[in-house]
């Protein structure tokens, strides 16, 4: 533990100072290997962040349930309020050895919490979790005598300990190849149990091996195990045949429409019969283009969601891309219809792109992981099923993916400057296409800027008739790749 000073001494330039010496000592305990067996405040993975709303009824301080006794027997509630510590204020006295303690000079600091105490720019600071403050500094230095407003001298120093704090579990990353606390603490982390080699694929990848390993309980069991202590979430890619039910009931599934207690039902180039669930996934070829609306239309009947999947995009000619972009229009028309009989389905190459400004793409890699049958770890399905050889990790050492800084938005040169913040970004494909997991293949482009338009095109139309409520107005652009365009800029 360790507090820096709350008062008013902080010179022009100190926070950049503090921040240079906690990145050295990043490095001091990162080159050493401190890590392992130690821990300073100044890195606590959860500083640094939004407040949640639970935070703004909380104290930072313990002023108020503890005592502090002067040489008279006078009782105030931290040494910090008796006059030897003051230098602006009469000291607070909540009682003495012969009375005992004034439960009215008490009240307020059992009522004190973050919001009545701080300004609003404190309260919505981006970075505001673990800005900590001194109840006593906070009562010298206020305008009046009150408890009641929050001494800010230490706003600066805070943002260079985030700043620091940032660079220690980035580089903590880059070194160990491990996931970062902080980012544990940021972000929900999903592991994808892949039950037999046999399940309906839920997103593009295929069993091409022939393999036909089933997930034993003691794999299950483990798995489970591993998701409790690294706080992520489970996900069952299809049912576990030999598993007891006991073990799963509660759990989200994923698994080929019709079969019992499917959350979200997978529907493979047909529709036989329709899963109770909300949401459907619509795993197509480019064999059943022609099919795609009549498919759709029967799903989006029944279904409030629908996820178009391609399971082919790498052999899609240009014949492909025209009758998909034909049938787009003609699916377009159709959630337009339902919009204006009071209906707002949801579909993933056309409706998503409306609520979203920023990446929101498949975060294979980072955020989401995979355990096949073997008790390995991979990415996601797609490279256990090319190869079991491309595992991450496994459940007794856990997961290690090598140059993980590549599967960045940042580290991706085509991708950080496309507005299709829907789009994919499908490492699988990727590699497959391109070799280069941060890179993706002209056809993945030209699909998601297809389904852009034709976004655009629906959002314009629902604009003209009244429907307002988008977060994302997407703008005309005269290109299909953005690799094209930023040739086009570099010449």
């Amino acid at each position: 533990s360790a507090n820096v000073v709350f008062e008013d001494v902080w010179q022009e330039g100190d926070d950049m100072i503090m921040e240079q010496q906690l990145r050295e000592l990043a490095d001091y305990i990162l080159e050493k290997e401190l890590w392992k067996e130690y821990s300073v405040r100044f890195f606590d993975p959860n500083i640094g962040n939004p407040l949640e709303p639970e935070d703004l009824s909380r104290n930072f301080c313990g002023a108020g349930k503890m005592l502090a006794v002067d040489t008279q027997g006078n009782f105030s509630p931290c040494v910090r309020f008796l006059s030897v510590s003051l230098s602006n204020r009469p000291t607070i006295m909540i009682g003495n050895a012969d009375e005992g303690i004034n439960n009215d000079k008490l009240r307020p600091f059992h009522a004190l919490d973050l919001v009545s105490q701080s300004l609003p720019e404190c309260v919505n600071c981006e970075v505001a979790s673990g800005c900590n403050w001194c109840q006593g500094c906070n009562y010298d230095l206020a305008e009046t005598t009150t408890i009641y407003e929050r001494a800010t001298y230490l706003c600066k120093i805070h943002k260079a300990t985030v700043r620091a704090n940032k660079y220690f579990w980035n580089e903590f990353e880059k070194k160990t190849g491990l996931i970062s606390k902080r980012k544990k603490k940021n972000h929900r982390f999903y592991l994808y149990f892949i039950t037999s080699d046999t399940i309906t694929p839920h997103c593009s990848y295929k069993n091409l091996r022939g393999t036909n390993e089933v997930m034993s309980e003691e794999v299950f069991r483990k798995g489970i195990a591993f998701c409790k202590k690294e706080n992520m979430i489970p996900v069952l890619l299809g049912k576990p045949v030999s598993v007891d039910e006991n073990l799963y009931n509660e759990l989200l599934l994923i698994d080929e429409s019709g079969a019992e207690n499917t959350e979200i039902g997978i529907y493979n180039n047909q529709i036989e019969k329709i899963a109770e669930s909300e949401i459907g996934i619509l795993l197509f070829g480019r064999q059943n283009i022609a099919k795609l609306f009549s498919m759709v239309q029967i799903l989006l009947n029944q279904n409030k969601r629908v996820n178009l999947v391609i399971e082919d995009l790498q052999n899609w000619n240009q014949d492909d891309f025209e009758q998909y972009d034909e049938q787009l229009s003609i699916i377009s028309e159709f959630v337009y219809s339902l919009y204006i009989n009071g209906k707002e389905p949801e579909i993933n190459v056309l409706t998503d792109l409306w609520e979203v400004k920023e990446m929101k793409n498949c975060e294979a890699g980072r955020y989401s992981y995979a355990l096949a049958p073997n008790g390995k770890i991979y990415v996601c399905p797609g490279f256990y099923f090319e190869n079991s050889e491309n595992a991450v990790g496994d459940l007794e050492t856990g997961i290690h993916v090598k140059n993980a800084k590549l599967y960045e938005l940042e580290r991706a040169p085509i991708c950080k400057t496309c507005d299709v913040f829907n789009c994919e970004r499908c490492k699988f494909q990727n590699v497959k296409t391109t070799g280069e997991i941060n890179t993706p293949s002209r056809n993945q482009c030209l699909l998601h800027h297809i389904q852009r338009n034709a976004s655009m095109i629906l959002q314009k139309k629902l604009i003209e008739n009244g429907f307002c409520n988008f977060e994302n107005i997407i703008k005309e652009i005269d290109y299909l790749d953005p690799l094209d365009h930023i040739l086009k800029t570099k010449n």
